[in-house]
């Protein structure tokens, strides 16, 4: 949980190399992201399943935010998001990770992490990693 600097991480999409950020914070929470199969749901009552899981996102955040001392974000951000999976899990394809990631950024945006999860405010990287505990790990850069 200390100040780092990311160097040659390349874009799940496109491939391309992400330049190392001045500033960045790294952290995994115990929480892994749903599939969008899970979340997209977001009407009727299937609107208070997407808030549970948005709310337990920002409880985790805030805490983390404030224990790290990560300032409130004021400009764009980059944000490198890995899926943590583990036992019978399985890798997602690229729609199901985006879609059960907003929740997450919805998250992000309440503790004050990102401005906006919209383009002008925010970079967004997917990957996936089978580790022994699941979870999410978060990497967000100072652009």
């Amino acid at each position: 949980m200390t100040l780092t600097s990311i160097a040659h991480r390349r874009c799940s999409l496109c491939g391309h190399d992400l330049k190392a950020a001045a500033a960045s914070w790294e952290f995994t929470l115990p929480l892994e992201p749903p599939s969008q199969n899970v979340v997209a749901g977001n009407q009727g009552s299937g609107r208070w399943g997407y808030a549970k899981i948005r709310n337990s996102f920002e409880v985790l955040l805030v805490n983390r935010r404030t224990l790290m001392g990560i300032p409130a974000a004021k400009t764009k951000r980059r944000v490198l998001i890995t899926r943590l999976y583990s036992g019978h899990g399985q890798v997602r394809d690229i729609g199901n990770i985006i879609g059960g990631c907003k929740p997450l950024l919805d998250a992000m945006t309440r503790a004050r992490l990102i401005v906006d999860d919209g383009p002008h405010y925010v970079e967004v990287h997917y990957f996936q990693e089978r580790t022994k505990e699941s979870g999410v790990t978060i990497c967000i850069e100072e652009l």
